[in-house]
């Protein structure tokens, strides 16, 4: 039994292999004709011409300074809109740990429009208390 079933499959295997390797379709194995909706394939000519066309639209923005590719941000600089977003939070509630790119602070409450440092207490790690 196990060896008709690993005949089966290798027959299978070589029969998928050859089919692929010629680039058939389902469509021309079944002798159908392509399904609704698919696009057509298009000529070499016409491949060309769009090849060309993108060549020059990429040419073009190479000229003009357009860059595709989003400029690199430091480490530092996501840190310290992070850290901004943090403490501007609308959700903060009196008693809240933010943790910024200058180390944790508890929040003791405010406004948003009137937020700033007053408004945020350092918090002492077990690490620093131990430093001192």
């Amino acid at each position: 039994m196990t060896s008709k079933l690993l005949k089966t499959w290798l027959v299978m295997l070589v029969v998928n292999t050859a089919v692929c390797e010629r680039g058939v379709t389902q469509d021309q194995i079944e002798g159908g004709q392509p399904a609704e909706g698919s696009q057509p394939e298009i000529s070499r000519d016409e491949w060309r011409s769009k090849v060309e066309d993108a060549r020059r639209r990429a040419e073009q923005q190479r000229r003009e300074g357009i860059n595709l590719i989003p400029p690199q941000v430091s480490e530092t600089a996501i840190e310290a809109e992070m850290s901004r977003r943090a403490i501007e939070d609308e959700s903060l509630q009196p008693g809240d740990i933010v943790s910024t790119n200058r180390g944790l602070f508890k929040f003791k409450g405010g406004p948003l429009e009137n937020r700033g440092p007053d408004n945020f207490e350092p918090m002492i790690t077990p690490r620093q208390q131990s430093n001192k």
